[in-house]
């Protein structure tokens, strides 16, 4: 049984598929049976997401999906709304 519903088993390969087990469909961004096939070559930063976020890997390397601009540097912004905080606690119990 065939992973990907829009397969054209008359035709190997799959009359959508790209050189690197990418997909022609505007909807797809990888093949996923070339994938089932095949390992894909991995880099650094995809390793780390599988290691770290199986789903987040999964959006961006078969997806193809990336996170918006304003959410990629949420620990950054994280980080600095919280040193602010703390800034303002400390000032305060400076001042008594």
């Amino acid at each position: 049984m065939p992973l990907c519903p829009d397969i054209d088993q008359s035709v190997s390969p799959c009359k959508y598929h790209l050189h690197g087990g990418f997909c022609k469909l505007p909807y797809n961004f990888r093949c996923v049976e070339w994938l089932a096939r095949n390992t894909p070559s991995m880099s650094y930063s995809s390793m780390k997401d599988w290691a770290s976020c199986r789903r987040r890997y999964y959006y961006a390397y078969v997806k193809g999906l990336q996170l918006k601009p304003e959410y990629q540097n949420v620990r950054m912004l994280a980080g600095s709304i919280m040193s602010e905080i703390l800034d303002e606690i400390h000032k305060k119990t400076e001042d008594k």
